[in-house]
Order: structure tokens, then sequence, then C-alpha cells
């Protein structure tokens, strides 16, 4: 019975279809076939009070994390990870192990052609290293070599290391491909810092960028400096959810209902290069940050700081040109117009509320950041900061009168899980 509910939960048509079939969410059930000497009561209960509402993306259980960009010509994103035996290393510690993982983000098929790398300064890719790609499957491995710099024969020198994968598969939609390789020291030693780098990938080119990422902290840093070793302007922007409140369900009946509620949000960015940047620019159709909401999401007026003090209200509008939120079809867009400038290692905070009436579901939002010095493209966080809403049920299976089992069920938009089960 168990693995029966599951099944409902896995296709979201195939849950509306039992509960209209069962409209009083029982249905007795033979699971050893018509002949079996006894039924199988299930009786589904649901208490609207009961909705988790949470921004944990760890709760969405297999689910795919990341969905559609938002915005144009992204459609493979790429995460760099680094490998290390600590956290501060010694700056005779090498090799590094570097990850690199490209995702299909579009709903329909890419051809993956090039992988960029910018290497930190004083790192070098490692000639007869480990370099492997890993295919969709998870299993097949490919060794990838990459091309090596303009005059030379052999492994490139150079910072910026290239690799044409026009051979790999065609990556389907939230398919990804694997790349693993090593780097050492260029010279005989690593100075004390901060060691982090870009990595992008073709098609997409520069709005693919990950921005300075796979940080490795090598020898003496304070614990506080982020700044990144190089030459090169850097910045980090994170989106988080700071709290969840005022959370109301709306008494609607089985098999689902909606919520109102609240959502503070806490934008982060923090200069990690060498040089001041220039928060804007600024002007009539300009933008500093742009921020596009979930569906159904509207801005609370008067809600939002920015550094610790209160902020006019972003310019807004519903996204393709409407004007009114909540809307059922379009995204409400926040624009805040800035001219401000962030020392190296400096961080600002944008703070503000959003209020929703929502049904079950994942809810994304979609992040632009403006820097002078980051002309095309501004820096974009892809899909991020994801609010659930569940329905749950409680459901308990009978035989001859005595209760075998009971468990939970939450219900997304798309799919459930089973979140805990009793064997009586």
């Amino acid at each position: 019975m168990i693995e029966y509910v599951r099944y409902l939960t896995q296709d979201a048509d195939r849950w509306a279809d039992w509960w209209t079939a069962h409209p009083d969410g029982t249905e007795t059930a033979t699971p050893c076939g018509d002949a079996a000497k006894s039924a199988i009561d299930i009786v589904m209960t649901g208490d609207p009070g009961a909705a988790p509402v949470t921004s944990d993306e760890g709760e969405l259980l297999g689910e795919s994390l990341f969905p559609q960009p938002a915005y144009s010509s992204r459609k493979i994103q790429p995460v760099k990870t680094v490998t290390t035996t600590s956290e501060a290393v010694s700056p005779d510690k090498t090799p590094f192990t570097y990850t690199i993982m490209l995702t299909n983000r579009d709903d329909s098929s890419v051809s993956l052609n090039k992988i960029h790398d910018n290497l930190p300064p004083g790192l070098k890719f490692q000639c007869g290293g480990t370099s492997t790609v890993l295919f969709p499957d998870g299993v097949t491995q490919q060794t990838v070599v990459p091309e090596p710099d303009s005059g030379l024969s052999v492994c490139p020198l150079d910072s910026h290391v290239l690799r044409d994968v026009t051979l790999l598969p065609t990556l389907q939609p939230m398919e990804s491909v694997v790349l693993t390789f090593e780097v050492d020291r260029s010279g005989t030693q690593l100075a004390d810092g901060n060691y982090s780098n870009e990595a992008w990938a073709e098609p997409g080119d520069d709005n693919t960028r990950t921005d300075m990422t796979a940080p490795v902290t090598v020898g003496t840093v304070d614990e506080d400096d982020h700044i990144c070793a190089g030459t090169e302007p850097g910045v980090t922007v994170t989106k988080v959810v700071s709290q969840i409140m005022d959370i109301v369900p709306g008494g609607a009946s089985l098999p689902s209902d909606t919520f109102q509620l609240t959502v503070e949000y806490t934008i982060e960015i923090e200069n990690v290069g060498p040089d001041t940047l220039n928060l804007g620019p600024s002007g009539a159709s300009a933008f500093g940050i742009r921020d596009l909401l979930p569906l159904e999401f509207c801005f609370v007026d008067g809600s939002a700081t920015f550094h610790g003090t209160g902020i006019a209200d972003p310019s807004l509008n519903i996204h393709q040109g409407a004007n009114l939120c909540p809307s059922s079809s379009t995204r409400q867009r926040l624009d805040w117009d800035f001219s401000e400038q962030m020392a190296s290692g400096e961080i600002r905070k944008l703070v503000y509320r959003a209020t929703a009436l929502v049904p079950a579901g994942d809810y994304w939002s979609d992040l632009l950041v403006n820097f002078a010095e980051f002309t095309d493209p501004a820096i974009y966080t892809w899909p991020t900061t994801v609010v659930m809403v569940r329905d749950i049920f409680t459901v308990s299976a009978t035989a001859d009168g005595r209760v075998v089992a009971t468990f939970d069920v939450s219900m997304g938009c798309d799919s459930g899980e089973i979140d805990d089960f009793v064997l009586e």
C-alpha cells in the first residue's frame, strides 16, 4: 500500500485522477489480486494547517533542483568545485582536483561544444594527471585532453584551459556531464591567499560564467578575508530566504489548498576582487539589482532596506509588460537603481519582503546584479532561493478491521514523497 500511494504521487495527473475517482479520500484495494481473501482500505486525510513551507533545497528529495532559466541564452549551467586535503593548505600543497559539472537547464537538447576554465594565478593544468569526463549515464568515462597554447604541441601552460568536447553526446534536458582534472603549481610555491577561478561553456559563453568560485585557501589568511588572488574583478551574489511568516491556509477541500504567506528575502553582494566595483549603472532605464520574483509573489511596499538603511521601493512591473500583481501568468520584476561603490572586500545586503497566495509547489527567483565592470553580461544567480509549499496527508491502511500501516505524504505541484511510515 505504501508503494501504491507512492506510485499515485509520482504524477500530478495520476494524483488528480485518483481524487476525482475517490472524492472522499478512501479506496478499497486488493493488492494481491481480485482473488485475495481480504481487501485493504486506504484512507487519506489532509490537514491544511500542517503545510510545510520551507526554503531548504534538501527537502526537494530528488526533484530537479533548477527549473529553466528566466533569461535568454542561458542553457548550460556550469558548477565548479575543488577538492583539497584541508581548508587551509600549505604553499607547497598540490595538486588540486577540480570538478566542473555542466547541466542542460533548457527544455530542449543542447550540443556541448567547448569547456573553458580560467585557473587562478600560480596554478597550471597538470599534464599527465587525471582528466576525464563522466557521461550522463554516470558510468561511461572519456579522457579529454585540453587544447595546447598557440605554437605548442603539448598541454597548455597558460591559465586559460580550453577543451573541445564536440564529440560528447547531446545533452538532453536536465542531463549533466562531469569533468574532473588536476592542476599543479606553476612555480616553486604559492603565496598565501584565496585561489578562485571561473568556468564557462559554449554554447552560451559569457552568459554561462560561474563567476569566482571553487576557492582554495593557502597558508595564513584571515577568516573574513575572501579576496581572490590575481588582478581580475570578482563578485559573489547570493539570495536566501531570511524568514517565512504569517502562513495562513485557505481551508480548501482536498486534494489541494492555497496558502497565504509572507517571505523575507536577503540578497548579499560581496566584492571578492582586488579593485573597487561600481554597482549600477544609474539611469532611467538601467538597474543595479533586478529581481524576478516567483509567480504570484508581490513586493511589500516600504519593506526594503539596503546596507541596514531603508530605501525607496523599486521600480515595479510584471515581466513582459503587465502591471498588476499578482498575475497568474507573469512574474513581478523589481528594479533597484543604484549608484554605489564597493571597495575590495566590502559586502552589501538588500533585505525586503514579498507576499503570496499560492497552492502547493516550488517557487524560484531569478536575480541579476549590474556592475560597470561587468557590462556584458550582468552577474546572474541562475534560478535560486526556492520557497517550497506542500500539502500534507496522513494515510492509513486497514485490513480486516485492523490498521496495518500509517504514513505521511507531502504533495507538491508535480509529485509527492512518502515522508514517514509505521508498520503496525
